[in-house]
């Protein structure tokens, strides 16, 4: 894909005199090819820069083949281009959150979905879209304000975990998505009763040990996310003052060889919890994987007695 974007721009380069005249919309699927390799090129380049990052401040997760990238790449780039032109724009309410009493299997646990930096509950869309399809319960929040310190999202968290809880005789799983699951572990911690009330969280590509880029970030949010910021030191201590009471939550979190924007990779595992690593994928097409989808309800299904679902 990459190298057919390049060769459509030297084609048309090399055409131009005799194309000049031609209607707008005949350049229409050479300059998408066009803008998918670049973006496709940008993501490689991210995360080239990301492994040299990791490398350098001596990580201890495996490296991935050239194939790995070129193919996390393209992924990452289509994701990009889906969700922050289109699906968080325009089609973010496309699956609204299920009601009491609704089409929904309330044997099922429901799910609170807790997107990330910069995003909306849009990026959840083809995850919406076929937890509907399975009947699977779920609730979402949309994080505002969008550069707000992260305690301020513990009110619509609280909100969606109660929405979720109406939903059926389960209680809900937090799953999360980079920043979001830094919200919901504030979210546990400013809640007393929060192990009675969540069955566990589950998040993915979560800079639980702060990200290198955020020393980029100059944004409120951004800046509690930097490595070994004064908000997550505190966090991590208001944590262990109450570890017995939040040990008793389930934690998976899965972080990827190819994150662009959370690294180096071991900065999104958890310390106590389950830990997983997924390849071939970058941060934000990692909210997009069907697979790993499955791969989640059935851990939940294991962990909570929920039905098993299958891999499609």
């Amino acid at each position: 894909m990459l190298l057919a974007g390049l060769l459509s721009c030297a084609l048309l380069l090399r055409l131009w005199p005799r194309t000049a005249g031609m209607p707008w919309w005949l350049w229409l699927p050479a300059a998408a090819l066009l803008l998918l390799a670049v973006l496709g090129l940008s993501q490689i380049l991210l995360m080239l820069w990301a492994r040299a990052i990791s490398r350098r401040c001596a990580d201890p997760t495996p490296a991935v083949t050239w194939p790995g990238f070129h193919d996390a790449a393209l992924r990452e780039a289509r994701a990009c281009l889906s969700v922050f032109t289109f699906e968080q724009a325009f089609r973010w309410r496309d699956y609204p959150d299920s009601l009491p009493g609704g089409a929904h299997d309330s044997t099922q646990p429901p799910l609170v979905l807790i997107h990330g930096y910069v995003c909306n509950r849009g990026i959840w869309r083809r995850w919406m879209r076929e937890l509907t399809h399975r009947r699977w319960p779920y609730a979402s929040v949309n994080l505002e304000p969008v550069f707000g310190p992260i305690d301020r999202y513990i009110p619509l968290v609280d909100d969606a975990v109660a929405r979720a809880a109406s939903l059926g005789s389960a209680k809900p799983w937090l799953v999360c998505h980079s920043m979001g699951g830094l919200v919901a572990r504030v979210w546990a911690a400013a809640t007393p009763d929060a192990e009675q009330r969540i069955a566990g969280i589950v998040t993915l590509g979560t800079p639980h040990r702060g990200t290198w880029l955020s020393r980029l970030a100059h944004t409120p949010n951004g800046q509690q996310m930097r490595q070994h910021s004064p908000w997550l030191q505190a966090l991590q201590q208001r944590e262990t003052e109450q570890s017995e009471r939040l040990s008793q939550i389930p934690r998976l979190s899965v972080h990827a060889q190819t994150d662009q924007i959370v690294f180096p990779p071991a900065t999104a595992t958890f310390p106590s919890g389950s830990n997983w690593l997924v390849a071939g994928v970058g941060h934000v097409a990692m909210a997009r994987d069907l697979k790993l989808l499955a791969r989640i309800l059935t851990w939940i299904g294991t962990r909570g007695g929920a039905k098993t679902a299958e891999c499609r």
